[in-house]
């Protein structure tokens, strides 16, 4: 926290703006695309020219307007640094725009995908004044909406080729001429080797040639491939690339691309910062893919542009009075059910000690629900769901929000809903699933709920998620929805005894419902992979069974199931609608493998590996 508290300080001091601002790109400080079909001709390569001559060849495509020439960042970790002719300044809005060349399908028009090359956002401060980015500098990446779902500190090296080596043609494909061209190593497991190919439509070397080294290595977060061959008989022709929603480049066409918030700067384990201002741009290819003759995945940049270029900045930055949470981890808790409304206790790693009830602390004239159960931080926000608003709604008692969203630095309540229904419906509370930084989605007893953050309010339901029951008290667990989960193109939700809702967060439709009578929960592991868990021992069941309990993959984007896990159903991931509870089910950051508890004392933590099938 001290360190954040000097970084915005010290920052602030270099800080200022001018009306003559220009709100587009004014200098590319470097670009370095890794090997791919448009490298050496976007920009176009001469000999002689030097990574100088390169940078300003880009920047004359780029500088001065909005979505000006294409520049191709090449297969993953190809990068572009850029910045404005002054600082960009936090309005806790979308600060930048960043252009693309995406675009929909208009062969698959229902579904929210088409051509995306999406790109990973990072953003510097300038530290010590310089006006370069430089050692000393500090860099954050910007918190996509696909977070969750990715592969974090993944590294590839790849390796110069043998322009004259013989080419190895693709046996199917006859536009593939060399797939042994550019080799590749990566510290994935699950893919530790490949290659970049070579298609007939391209014949220029694919490495960057002004550069001397015959060894590149890149580092970064990579986006799961989600790209589908659409023909028939596996021509490779014809492809379809589901968009990943918001916090990425060349990702939404121009015309639905929002930009991003300075807000969703994070630090590399994950934790929310705080800026006033961000100096430099960095914009690196987030996947590492190939789609048949149209060539590898590689991000396009056309320009960028600084959303409010004249604003100033709110403040010169916090005082030593606002303390933030932003170095340790921040416990939910249901409390004791009847006396206490739900609290958050806050583990502090500067001073290795636990904090209680700073919610309370913070908010001494604000109240959460009563059995709180579930958080979820997205950009500068933390959202909270708990179950009731009290103990009795009849007893006349203090109520409490059963939503409440609040600052995630500094956990200052900035809104709250005590109800989702009628004033006279008892609609519990179970999760949230932010689908934008203003719009999210919230499960209850009773179905899925649309919310409009700014005004913190209902402003509709998901058709076909709506329990039969009426929101008494005798039918809260029945058709209850739970867990939900952001992935590629859609929100997927559980619903008790449905199964798999799935969801078009655009244009909030029901798109399918899979059948899993006894499913649990959903979840998304470290290779980009969906799961649901199935169990059909109920909580507080002793009867002994027998139990069918299983996880099963499924396809985010032809929604078909690929594989079945059977699992003892003693030790199935525990189904908790009998007394909900959040999801508890963890995936491994760093392995195909999922931990769960399977008891519902919560004693007995559990591992499963898909790779091993154990």
């Amino acid at each position: 926290m001290k360190k954040l508290l000097l970084l915005v300080i010290a920052a602030m001091a270099a800080l200022s703006v001018s009306a003559e601002n220009s709100p587009y790109i004014a200098r590319v400080y470097d670009f370095l695309p890794a090997p791919g079909q448009f490298v050496n001709t976007m920009p176009a390569y001469k000999p002689g020219y030097t990574q100088d001559s390169i940078n300003a060849i880009v920047e004359a495509a780029l500088c001065g307007k909005a979505n000006g020439s294409t520049i191709s960042l090449g297969s993953f970790g190809g990068y572009i640094v850029f910045g404005f002719d002054h600082p960009v300044v936090n309005k806790h809005d979308y600060d930048v725009r960043i252009y693309g060349n995406a675009f929909q399908s208009n062969a698959v028009p229902d579904m929210a995908g088409g051509s995306c090359e999406p790109g990973i956002i990072m953003v510097g401060v300038d530290m010590d004044g310089d006006g370069v980015p430089s050692d000393g500098d500090l860099w954050y990446e910007i918190k996509g909406s696909s977070y969750d779902s990715c592969l974090h500190g993944f590294e590839v090296t790849y390796y110069k080729p043998d322009e004259d080596k013989p080419k190895v043609p693709h046996e199917k494909w006859s536009y593939i001429n060399d797939i042994e061209y550019v080799h590749w190593t990566s510290n994935d497991p699950d893919a530790p080797e490949g290659y970049v190919w070579r298609n007939t439509f391209h014949n220029q070397p694919y490495w960057p040639l002004w550069i001397e080294d015959t060894v590149m290595t890149l580092r970064g977060t990579k986006l799961p491939n989600l790209s589908i061959d659409m023909t028939a008989n596996g021509a490779g022709t014809s492809w379809f690339q589901p968009f990943f929603g918001e916090g990425y480049v060349d990702n939404l066409p121009n015309a639905q691309e929002p930009g991003f918030m300075i807000d969703w700067a994070i630090d590399e384990d994950g934790n929310p910062v705080e800026l006033d201002h961000i100096d430099f741009i960095k914009v690196y290819c987030g996947q590492l893919d190939y789609c048949g003759w149209l060539g590898e995945v590689s991000t396009e940049v056309c320009g960028a542009e600084d959303l409010h270029p004249d604003a100033e900045p709110d403040t010169v930055g916090p005082g030593p009075q606002d303390f933030t949470f932003t170095n340790g981890v921040i416990f939910v808790n249901e409390d004791r059910y009847g006396p206490n409304q739900g609290s958050l206790n806050y583990y502090n790693y500067d001073y290795d000690e636990m904090e209680y009830n700073v919610y309370a602390m913070v908010n001494p004239d604000e109240k959460l629900g009563v059995t709180t159960q579930f958080g979820q931080l997205f950009g500068d926000r933390l959202f909270l769901v708990s179950k009731q608003a009290n103990a009795s709604e009849a007893s006349g008692s203090t109520m409490g929000s059963r939503l409440a969203v609040l600052d995630a630095a500094t956990l200052k309540q900035q809104g709250s809903i005590l109800r989702f229904g009628p004033a006279d419906s008892i609609y519990d509370g179970r999760a949230y699933c932010a689908v934008t930084a203003n719009k999210g989605y919230v499960s209850t007893s009773a179905g899925i709920f649309v919310i409009d953050v700014p005004t913190m309010s209902v402003t509709g339901h998901i058709d076909g998620t709506m329990s039969s029951a009426k929101g008494d008290y005798n039918s809260l667990y029945r058709d209850q929805c739970g867990d939900m989960v952001r992935f590629g193109q859609y929100v997927f939700a559980v619903q008790q005894g449905h199964g798999l809702h799935v969801i078009d967060p655009v244009t909030d439709q029901l798109v399918a419902t899979l059948a899993f009578p006894d499913i649990v929960t959903a979840f998304v592991t470290a290779g980009g992979n969906l799961y649901v868990a199935n169990n059909s021992r109920e909580i507080y069941d002793y009867s002994g069974g027998p139990y069918v309990a299983n996880f099963t993959r499924i396809n985010p984007v032809s929604l078909a199931v690929e594989e079945v896990f059977p699992l003892d159903g003693t030790h199935g991931a525990l189904s908790s609608w009998g007394a909900w509870r959040a999801r508890m089910i963890c995936a491994d950051p760093h392995a195909e493998r999922v931990y769960y508890n399977y008891d519902e004392y919560q004693n007995h933590i559990s591992s499963y590996d898909f790779t091993t099938h154990s």
